[in-house]
């Protein structure tokens, strides 16, 4: 007995070969995958759920002990299935007519499915705008395999990032009674075959008055919107690097001492003043505007943490780690806590 071989396929392959049909000819593959479904060709002798008789027997003998195979013993049934609006036959080509458009149909949904994809690249993890719109052309603008079914609407997947001198005109502020709604811009190359290619302008010129229908665009605008707006957990590469200290400023040595510190923040607390106490705010040596609480917030923090060369003389601390001032009677218990804000 022959052993039965599962057989597979790819969809990007089904869907660039899927020939002109207008039901699907326009259709891009996030579309094609949400309306449309692959199924694999059953023998006549298999029935079908909704009764139609997708094959037909081809005459051939099936020798003993072997199963029957498409596009040997049995064929698609095209003169069935003209009949049916939901059922597609692939294109009778060289590249199809051997096994494959007899091994696989597409068939109608029910119902509407919800593209999910996973193990697949997305735009918005994209390196640069060049891949981002190179994903978005291949996921969101309809292509074909075959030369033969190209079209300027539908071009083969080569052709994706070409921007011909024929396709630089941009429908814009068109409104249905002006016939002349076409603004034609000019092409600065002589000639077609010297537009370089680019992935960026081809997606631009695309979603500019070249999307071929109203459920294109709508599926277009959702999906750029989806991949957009994403927020980042961490700083970017860029940003990161330039905030870090590069190797000189790594390498470069402190020359300011433990005494010089000091110095500042005993002159930051040891403000001058004008006399003029009632204003609120006035302007230090370095004429940095300061206010009175912010002026007294330093003063108690000079004081709190005792700069002064006598301050560090090592008295005790006791276990909640509080220290008296130097006026206090060390025989006391009372503890002083000194409290300040900074606005």
């Amino acid at each position: 007995m022959e052993k039965e071989q599962i057989k597979t396929f790819h969809i990007e392959e089904v869907y660039g070969y899927r020939g002109r049909d207008e039901r699907v000819y326009y259709l891009s593959p996030w579309e094609f995958i949400m309306f449309w479904e692959i199924h694999r060709v059953p023998s006549p002798m298999a029935e079908t759920d909704d009764g139609v008789e997708i094959s037909r027997w081809t005459g051939v003998k099936i020798p003993k002990g072997t199963r029957a195979r498409a596009g040997i013993h049995y064929v698609v049934n095209e003169k069935v299935l003209q009949d049916h609006h939901d059922y597609i036959v692939l294109p009778n080509t060289t590249r199809l007519s051997a096994r494959f458009r007899h091994e696989w149909i597409l068939r109608r949904a029910h119902r509407p499915y919800v593209p999910q994809p996973d193990g697949t690249p997305m735009p918005d993890h994209a390196r640069n705008h060049e891949e981002r719109a190179k994903l978005y052309s291949v996921y969101l603008r309809p292509w074909v395999l075959e030369h033969e079914d190209a079209s300027a609407a539908v071009p083969h997947i080569t052709h994706l990032n070409l921007v011909p001198a024929s396709h630089l005109c941009v429908r814009t502020r068109w409104q249905k009674d002006i016939d002349t709604h076409l603004v034609f811009r000019r092409v600065r190359s002589k000639a077609a075959s010297t537009i370089e290619r680019n992935f960026v302008c081809a997606w631009r010129n695309y979603i500019r008055g070249r999307i071929v229908s109203k459920h294109a665009k709508r599926i277009i605008t959702q999906f750029m919107a989806a991949c957009c707006g994403k927020s980042k957990t961490e700083d970017s590469p860029l940003g990161q690097q330039a905030m870090d200290p590069n190797e000189e400023e790594k390498n470069e040595n402190c020359a300011m001492s433990l005494q010089s510190v000091h110095q500042i923040l005993r002159e930051a607390a040891n403000l001058k003043s004008n006399g003029k106490k009632n204003q609120g705010a006035e302007k230090d040596i370095n004429e940095v505007s300061m206010s009175e609480q912010m002026k007294c917030s330093l003063r108690l923090g000079a004081a709190l943490w005792s700069l002064d060369a006598t301050s560090w003389s090592g008295d005790a601390i006791d276990g909640n780690g509080h220290r008296a001032l130097a006026n206090a009677d060390s025989s006391s218990s009372q503890k002083v806590f000194v409290f300040f804000l900074l606005p």
